[in-house]
């Protein structure tokens, strides 16, 4: 082959290779840039550039046997979450107890929620392919809209709650389907997770605040780190978790997920009564677990904790209309929510938060708390958890007195504890223990407002390591299957 041939075509094929490069990096879009699709076609992130162990790890959880398949009874959708990571709510106002990701699916009709007109807007936008004022805490470079079974999916990162200070993880999910607002919330406790990532937060070197705040700049590099697989594996898992539940959700419509889940099925009631006004919303979760598929767990949900609720409210209503006054002239609400913190194949643990207003300067908040076995089908509680003769209620006691003088020590708003007040919301008797949850690592005590501190202050939670307890469990009880793992 002559020469000068041989070289013109090493030009060539040199000239074609740098033109399929070119075009390849121009199609990768830049984190930095708000992401805006229409016609169901979603711009993929950039290609991680190391192999993403927290992927691969977070794909293997979601298909094991500690994933759970959430079912909504009104939005007619469905997903698969790990609940091995994961802990479920109904609201995102209820705290995060154990420090797990925390998933929040919140759906409400359009027709009972408040500010119609708000809700309105935000449908249209989304169907226009745009943000709304609704969003405006979102990471701008974040935002997507995308389609899924023919419906448009907004989606978004929240790094800090309008001030660098209030640091947040969280990523959401927030669409219209059969005439609710669904919003799917991942969240993530920020406080441990910014101890491990310094070099994205700046610190106050004078020593009024030991809070951090975000780095200038910071969360742009996280974000990209995020997008290629990088970032510190815990917020990286966050970010990975999300993506694997928003790929297993499906739409109505769409076929539902496999039946070899255990299944939380989420069920809404909603009641509205005048002239004398008020109004009921109650979210529950009704379990199916795989084992045990007619567990009377659920009837102990319906009967014991919501119907009391809702009569203790209506009894309250009636009894301010027979002495003639109007409770509350913005109108009488109960609310209530729930978080299930434990749902495996030996037991569950559920918290239910209660709130109702009936006139008076705040309404009023208390908890229920629901511990049960599958295998025994019963409630159960701290009895059924320690040796014969241990005095747990005083070990409870001298855990929690300690670390909630901590807790109120470390208060950012300058609170000062009052310790008599302290000692006697944790004192060793069993009222003060009545909202306990159980989990597989931990003991989870609630302290209600005024309980050990004033209303303004808040609730607080206790949660309290096996590694503390461990040696005072009866090992030939419930205790052992809940903490060790051993099989019945």
């Amino acid at each position: 082959m002559p020469k000068k041939f041989t070289v013109i075509v090493a030009i060539l094929v040199l000239a074609l290779i740098l033109t399929i490069t070119d075009c390849t990096l121009s199609s990768v879009p830049d984190p930095a840039d708000g992401q805006k699709i229409g016609s169901g076609t979603e711009i993929q992130a950039p290609a991680p550039v190391l192999e993403n162990d927290s992927k691969s790890k977070t794909n293997a959880d979601f298909a094991n046997h500690s994933a759970i398949e959430y079912i909504s009874d009104i939005a007619g959708i469905s997903l698969i979450y790990p609940q091995n990571k994961v802990f479920l709510s109904s609201s995102k106002y209820i705290s995060n107890p154990n420090h797990k990701l925390n998933l929040v699916i919140e759906e409400n009709k359009l027709e009972n929620i408040i500010d119609k007109s708000k809700a309105r807007e935000e449908k249209e936008s989304l169907q226009q392919e745009e943000f709304s004022l609704v969003d405006q805490l979102a990471f701008q470079p974040s935002k997507k809209i995308y389609e899924k079974g023919q419906i448009k999916i907004k989606e978004y990162i929240i790094f800090s709650k309008g001030n660098p200070y209030l640091t947040a993880f969280e990523r959401k999910a927030i669409f219209f389907t059969k005439g609710c607002r669904v919003e799917i919330a991942l969240s993530l406790p920020a406080e441990p997770i910014t101890d491990s990532m310094e070099n994205y937060f700046a610190y106050d070197t004078s020593g009024q605040s030991s809070v951090p705040k975000w780095d200038t700049g910071q969360q742009q590099n996280l974000y990209q780190d995020l997008v290629r697989g990088q970032a510190p594996r815990p917020v990286q898992e966050w970010y990975d978790t999300f993506d694997a539940l928003i790929d297993s959700l499906q739409l109505d419509g769409q076929d539902k997920n496999s039946t070899g889940y255990s299944q939380v099925v989420g069920k809404t009631l909603y009641e509205q009564h005048s002239p004398y006004p008020y109004q009921v919303t109650v979210f529950y979760p009704q379990l199916l677990p795989l084992t045990f598929p007619q567990a009377p767990v659920n009837d102990v949900i319906v009967n014991d904790i919501l119907e009391m609720a809702i009569g203790d409210f209506k009894s309250i209503i009636n009894q301010n209309q027979e002495l003639g006054t109007d409770g509350s002239t913005l109108g009488n609400s109960l609310s209530v929510d729930y978080s299930l913190l434990e749902f495996n194949p030996v037991f569950t643990s559920i918290l239910f938060y209660v709130y109702h207003y009936t006139g008076g300067a705040h309404g009023m908040q208390y908890f229920d708390t629901i511990n049960y076995s599958f295998h025994d089908n019963r409630i159960f509680g701290l009895d059924d958890l320690f040796r014969p003769g241990f005095d747990y209620l005083k070990f409870l006691s001298d855990y929690c007195f300690e670390d909630l003088k901590i807790q109120m020590q470390m208060d950012e708003q300058n609170f000062l504890p009052e310790i008599s007040w302290i000692k006697e919301g944790s004192a060793p008797i069993r009222e003060n223990y009545s909202n306990i949850l159980i989990t597989k690592e931990a003991i989870i005590v609630k302290f209600l407002p005024y309980q050990v501190a004033s209303y303004a202050a808040g609730e607080f939670t206790v949660s309290i390591p096996y590694s503390q307890f461990e040696e005072h469990i009866d090992k030939k009880g419930i205790a052992s299957h809940i903490f060790t793992g051993n099989s019945y």
